[in-house]
């Protein structure tokens, strides 16, 4: 498991929804396949193709949350709220 890098993932409240935005390729060969949000004892998954954009909007308030997001290549990103 890897922590997704400062400044490289956005993630946050807006318009009381939850946003989480991720600078990736998202090309036939390299692209991030899902987004996960895990909190309030629940998994919302938006699942990615290669050509889509990489912004996720779950209709949740979330409380501690943890985001993770599978790449195809490099695996499993993980951050956790601090």
């Amino acid at each position: 498991r890897k922590r997704l890098p400062r400044g490289g993932a956005r993630a946050g409240l807006r318009s009381g929804t939850w946003l989480c935005h991720r600078r990736h390729p998202m090309e036939d060969k390299h692209y991030i396949e899902w987004i996960e949000l895990i909190t309030n004892g629940k998994v919302y998954r938006k699942f990615l193709n290669p050509g889509e954009g990489t912004e996720v909007i779950f209709e949740i308030k979330p409380e501690k949350f943890v985001v993770r997001e599978y790449c195809n290549i490099h695996g499993l990103w993980t951050a956790e709220e601090e």
